[in-house]
């Protein structure tokens, strides 16, 4: 809502054509469904003006919907329901103090303050500008003032993220990792406001703080499952592990060392409880392990969905059993890179906005399928999987299905067991890269991947025109 333009229809306006078309001539009745789904975008993005103002849209729609039912109360049925809370906008039990003087002068979602701050990092922006954009865009300084503190905090993030172009995982544990310091701390847990993502910061060889990042807090937990079943003689015969497509590509390396089944699912932890439901009705695999890449991990049945509180526990288990063995956790994280090869994971995502922002992503994943692209860098491509054909077509013409729940997703299989993926974002208008480059070292790595990502701007700047 804060983000709309002149043109833009409301959801108020949405729902009334809604109710309009669907009445033309019916007489058998309809079933609609409105959503405010960018309630839940801000509350993931603690961004309790733009939440606001959309649950002011949302609520409109529903005074739409509920002067219908006044029309026709006998045969009509409304229920709202919520999604799970994610930011705070909670009624509190004790007492609190609901300040909307400050959200009043925010003029843009932080979603789109941060799409237009990414555009000024790629030119050469003062911090006068910076501030300027602020001042208009959130209120700072003008309407809001800020105490000394707070305006060296932003001094900082811009000379972090405009000077040294530089931006880290490790700043979302900050508060953490300094209290760690001062507590002389080993490890450093974060959890996402309902708990089922996890962030983990460990001390490096030289005893400062790494926030690791989802896809290597995966296979240290994988690692040390799969280690600690074998040595108590306990890891079952038929075990499995599972994954999303997007997640490492060390995984698989790992797995097949302990002789263990890795799957592979489309992207939502839905599809890693499907296989638990699955395998628990056929008995055919024990499940063991499931992770994605977005920090989301699952270790037990007891759930069908990621769990940071029990990976939490986990991880504690793991850095206490390594202190006990008298190694460390980064220690292990270098052990596996040296015993599997280096794996560098990263993705990115292209913005995209206006109502048709689902379909043009859709139009260019669509266009990739039809490019027959022989490299990535200096990786071969060995296989091209299509996710909506349910295929898997190798470099020699072999096609073999996939037997996975279908989606929109090109999926590139690279030489030496690294990977490219090209998916619309299902619950934000972005096109999600994904990059696994496997290689001997960091540094290796870091140039290969530079190489991939040149060849992809390539590859997406083609189907575009």
């Amino acid at each position: 809502a804060l983000d709309r333009k002149e043109d833009d229809l409301t959801l108020k306006q949405i729902t009334e054509s809604a109710i309009d078309f669907l009445m033309k001539d019916n007489k058998k009745g309809f079933f609609l469904m409105v959503e405010g789904g960018k309630i839940d975008w801000a509350c993931h993005n603690n961004d309790p003006a733009t939440a606001f103002a959309e649950t002011v849209d949302m609520d409109q729609a529903i005074s739409v919907a509920y002067e219908f039912y006044k029309k026709h109360p006998k045969e009509t049925l409304i229920v709202v329901s919520a999604d799970h809370e994610t930011g705070g906008l909670g009624l509190g039990t004790g007492t609190y103090t609901l300040n909307l003087r400050v959200l009043s002068h925010q003029q843009q979602s932080l979603d789109a303050l941060s799409r237009l701050i990414t555009d000024l990092r790629r030119q050469d922006t003062s911090w006068e500008q910076v501030k300027a954009l602020l001042a208009e865009r959130m209120g700072f300084w003008d309407e809001l003032s800020l105490t000394w503190e707070q305006e060296k905090a932003l001094r900082d993030a811009y000379e972090t993220s405009f000077v040294k172009h530089k931006v880290e995982f490790k700043e979302t544990l900050s508060m953490g990792i300094a209290l760690a310091n001062k507590i002389d701390a080993d490890v450093v847990f974060g959890t996402d406001p309902d708990s089922d993502r996890l962030g983990v910061a460990v001390k490096d060889d030289k005893g400062e703080f790494v926030a690791l990042s989802g896809n290597q807090v995966g296979i240290l937990l994988l690692d040390y499952i799969l280690t600690r079943l074998k040595e108590e003689n306990a890891l079952p015969k038929n075990a499995a592990v599972v994954k999303s497509f997007v997640t490492t590509g060390m995984a698989k390396a790992i797995c097949a060392d302990f002789g263990v089944a890795l799957f592979e699912t489309p992207v939502g932890f839905k599809f890693i409880g499907e296989k638990i439901k699955e395998w628990e009705a056929d008995g055919s695999h024990t499940y063991v392990f499931g992770f994605e890449e977005s920090c989301g991990y699952l270790r037990g049945t007891h759930a069908r969905d990621k769990d940071a509180v029990v990976a939490s526990m986990l991880c504690a288990e793991m850095v206490c059993y390594y202190t006990y063995i008298g190694k460390t956790v980064w220690g292990r994280l270098n052990e596996i890179y040296a015993k599997y090869g280096y794996v560098l994971d990263k993705n990115e995502s292209i913005q995209y906005s206006g109502l048709n922002a689902m379909k043009e992503m859709n139009a260019v994943v669509d266009a990739l399928k039809t490019v027959d692209i022989k490299a990535f860098g200096d990786f071969a491509v060995e296989a091209v999987r299509d996710y909506s054909a349910d295929i898997r077509r190798t470099a020699d013409g072999k096609i073999e299905p996939l037997n996975i729940p279908k989606c929109n997703c090109v999926y590139y299989e690279l030489a030496g067991g690294s990977f490219v993926c090209v998916r619309p974002s299902g619950t934000e208008p972005k096109l999600k890269i994904y990059y696994s480059v496997k290689a001997p070292s960091e540094a290796d790595a870091e140039k290969a991947l530079i190489a991939c990502k040149d060849s992809v701007k390539q590859l997406l700047e083609s189907v575009k025109k």
